[in-house]
């Protein structure tokens, strides 16, 4: 998701079905600032490439929004962050963890809670987990929806349930999916003449325009972005997740 990775124009053949953290940033500012009203705002990431990126984006969107924000960071190792939390106010309305772990997305809630903190931890991606991530209030920004609120997918979410063996998943598989299908699809066109070249696969990946089991439709931009991106925001009540934005 780093932003980068396709407006510096380095990697022709990279191509992404998933919105990028110029996309994100302004999702999860906008509705911390409209929706959750909120004045003081403290944002960890978890030292790693992903958060890394992704949370100063963040900062930098909240604070032209007028909102009071700290920085923290944590390691992608740790387990508790009981000493962190002894630091963040009482007058902190969120904490925003730029994580791809839901289990110290969990942690962090709890340990707040714990403490007698009033803010709410609202983590982003990876936290995406109704078996980890279950606070008693708090929120959650994906990259792609939960495939089964999505119209139309009962039948291969079933399907998937009886691959599986009724193994739990998030948001993470549906888009590897298309990601996948957008390949396959690409290399059966170039397959036609009965053989298959690289530069064949990168032309057809690039005019790719096919419907998605997310909805709507995967198309490419000239860099390689997914057109029409968007940003989903959960809602978690006692780790019930209903889509907020």
């Amino acid at each position: 998701t780093r932003t980068d990775l396709t407006t510096s124009r380095k990697y022709p053949t990279f191509f992404r079905v998933v919105p990028h953290d110029g996309v994100q940033a302004p999702s999860i500012a906008n509705f911390t600032v409209k929706t959750l009203k909120a004045d003081k705002v403290v944002i960890i990431d978890s030292q790693d490439d992903y958060s890394r990126a992704l949370a100063p984006a963040i900062q930098s969107r909240l604070r032209a929004q007028n909102v009071d924000v700290e920085r923290e960071s944590v390691a992608a190792t740790d387990t508790d962050f009981s000493s962190l939390v002894t630091t963040i106010g009482n007058d902190v309305d969120v904490v925003v963890f730029a994580t791809q772990t839901a289990a110290a997305a969990q942690t962090m809630s709890q340990q707040l809670r714990e403490q007698g903190k009033r803010a709410v931890v609202f983590g982003t991606d990876g936290a995406y987990s109704p078996t980890q991530y279950k606070p008693r209030n708090g929120y959650v920004s994906s990259f792609a929806p939960d495939i089964r609120d999505v119209s139309g997918t009962a039948q291969l979410v079933r399907a998937y349930n009886v691959f599986s063996k009724n193994k739990a998943f998030g948001t993470f598989g549906p888009p590897s999916y298309m990601a996948a299908w957008v390949l396959f699809q690409a290399t059966t066109v170039a397959c036609k003449d009965g053989k298959v070249t690289r530069a064949e696969v990168l032309r057809e990946v690039k005019r790719t325009r096919t419907p998605s089991i997310l909805g709507g439709s995967i198309r490419f931009t000239p860099v390689g972005d997914i057109f029409s991106p968007k940003f989903y925001v959960y809602k978690v009540t006692d780790g019930k997740y209903t889509l907020a934005g």
